[in-house]
């Protein structure tokens, strides 16, 4: 396994948490979309943990959350694999 070190890093706009996500999880609600035939190459997973490296001014998290704080989430999208999008670092 190996990283790709020739990604840039995302910046924080005023509206935005960046996340370095360190885990991911596949659930059963996941294992049950192979039924449905994704795409070739779609990577399921919607809920992650990982830590704040970048907090906007403006988002409703300010005041709440500030980098270095863990956290779990869970994106919600018709799309597959947000697991799999760009994450920094």
């Amino acid at each position: 396994m190996s990283a790709e070190s020739h990604l840039r890093r995302a910046n924080a706009t005023p509206d935005t948490v960046i996340v370095k996500t360190v885990a991911v999880v596949i659930n059963p609600a996941d294992a049950k979309m192979l039924d449905y035939s994704p795409a070739a190459g779609a990577i399921l997973g919607y809920d992650s943990a990982g830590t704040v490296i970048a907090l906007g001014a403006d988002t409703l998290a300010a005041g709440r959350l500030a980098v270095s704080d863990p956290v779990a989430g869970m994106v919600l999208t018709t799309q597959l694999g947000p697991s799999a999008l760009f994450n920094p670092e």
